[in-house]
């Protein structure tokens, strides 16, 4: 956006995304690693933050302009906020179940059932200045897709999780649940 192109706002966004799903015998490792830098002066909206909501996709919307991506570290919660970013994640993911339930209601049924062990990790700055320590947490997550004549309308994710830090102090996993963005496997 910039204020020459008859915009309220004058910034830039510089983003990389990188994800690779790589098969060994009947998992999958999932490994994502994503950076943003923005310059100038973006509207609230449009700051970039670690928060506690927790994310809502729709495999049919995915991510837009009018629903961009929730930066959520699952297990942390801590927010944190700048104009840096970078994030990442590990999941080791293994199929329960690659077909649908047959218990049918009103035309939807329950299928692509996965669990895994996963890892988050990330951390935020203002301009050179690191808001906190790089947060890393882990835990483990059952997903699954809610269908309709076969085609994912939603994938439901629940798990525990919490911060490396917590859990090396005795804290507990915590649960979470979200709508993943993702098909299961």
């Amino acid at each position: 956006a910039h204020k020459k192109l008859n915009s309220d706002f004058n910034y830039s966004q510089v983003l990389i995304d990188f994800f690779n799903n790589y098969k060994i015998r009947s998992s999958i490792i999932y490994s994502r690693i994503k950076a943003v830098a923005q310059f100038g002066e973006p509207p609230a909206q449009d700051e970039l933050y670690f928060h506690t909501d927790e994310a809502q996709y729709l495999p049919i919307i995915g991510i837009s302009e009018n629903l961009p991506e929730i930066h959520n570290l699952r297990g942390s919660e801590q927010f944190r906020i700048g104009n840096k970013l970078i994030l990442g994640t590990l999941e080791i993911r293994n199929k329960i179940l690659d077909r649908d339930l047959t218990i049918n209601i009103l035309g939807f049924t329950i299928g692509n059932i996965s669990s895994a062990i996963i890892s988050d990790f990330g951390n935020i700055w203002q301009n050179s200045q690191s808001t906190g320590h790089l947060i890393a947490t882990l835990g483990t997550e059952l997903k699954f897709s809610f269908k309709s004549s076969g085609f994912p309308v939603m994938t439901f994710a629940y798990g525990y999780a919490n911060e490396v830090n917590n859990i090396k102090n005795g804290a507990e996993l915590k649960h979470y649940y979200r709508l993943a963005l993702i098909n299961p496997f």
